[in-house]
């Protein structure tokens, strides 16, 4: 596998972004094109090179791993965390697809893991372009996914904390960045992968707001995914997933329609980013995008 850094514009803004192609690349050939939607806070130098490597390698196909507006290299309101505004980065990323030669247009894919396992099916049912979706260890709405481990009543407070920040952002354009991934996803196996990561990581070290927050609890798309019938959809769910929740991952795939597959497997939320767990996780995604693109 070989990458070119790539940049485009999304709403006005440099989004910059990782292209994956094959070894044996030809410029004269069509490829169908993959774009690899980040988790929340994600940046394309954590664990997209990684799947990039088996879309590629493994599935023969081009892949676009990108930094959404506001993090890693790309502009943007810094740490600002909006799943609306991801969606359309990562169909701005699918038009830049377009407009390379060697990309088959009617042979695009999202691919997506954690809140990726989110934007991927919300950008399917807002594209019909995306002829393929394969997600894993996401959850059904952006609600679920910031509540983790938290009590009603902590989620009640979380609430309020939000209608404020808005209140503040409406009049004074201030946001209080006060908030890093650790302190959103406060489960056991958050707690194991983050800090490490974190350190380890100084692209990712970004502060966001009490108001992106509120924009994540307004994502759902389970309530849109029904809209991408007739194109293939694939969920692979870790049965013992705590930073998500493996019912409400159940709960999006009972609201998409056919064609779509369900794959579980008993393990927890990051051990799909290494080993074998990765290499069947992947497998099975890239026999999926062969088989629906």
């Amino acid at each position: 596998m070989k990458s070119r850094t790539v940049t485009f514009y999304s709403e006005g803004e440099v989004i910059v972004g990782d292209l994956y192609l094959p070894d044996n690349f030809k410029e004269s050939n069509k490829y169908a094109g993959i774009l690899q939607c980040q988790g929340f806070t994600g940046i394309r130098d954590m664990v997209q090179p990684e799947f990039a490597q088996y879309l590629v390698d493994d599935g023969g196909f081009v892949s676009l791993a990108i930094d959404y507006r506001g993090w890693g290299d790309s502009g943007g309101e810094r740490g600002r965390l909006d799943p609306f505004q991801q969606v359309e980065d990562v169909r701005n990323g699918l038009t830049f697809l377009e407009t390379l030669d060697f990309i088959d247009n009617d042979k695009l894919g999202v691919f997506g893991a954690s809140f990726g396992a989110l934007i991927a099916p919300y950008t399917a049912a807002m594209d019909s372009r995306v002829k393929a979706t394969v997600g894993m260890v996401g959850v059904a709405h952006g609600y679920e996914a910031v509540t983790n481990r938290r009590t009603p009543q902590q989620m009640k407070e979380w609430e309020q904390k939000v209608a404020e920040a808005r209140r503040v952002r409406v009049r004074t354009n201030e946001v209080d960045k006060c908030l890093r991934v650790m302190d959103i996803f406060i489960d056991d196996q958050s707690m194991e992968w983050e800090p490490a990561a974190w350190e380890a990581n100084p692209k990712w070290r970004t502060y966001f707001g009490f108001d992106s927050i509120g924009r994540m609890m307004d994502f759902r798309p389970v309530d849109i995914i029904h809209r991408a019938e007739g194109r293939g959809t694939c969920m692979i769910l870790a049965t013992n997933d705590t930073t998500g929740s493996p019912e409400s991952y159940r709960e999006l795939f009972d609201a998409a329609r056919e064609p779509k597959r369900l794959i579980e497997v008993d393990c927890g939320h990051y051990d799909m980013y290494a080993g074998e767990l990765l290499d069947y996780a992947m497998d099975e995604s890239v026999k999926y995008f062969r088989e629906y693109l």
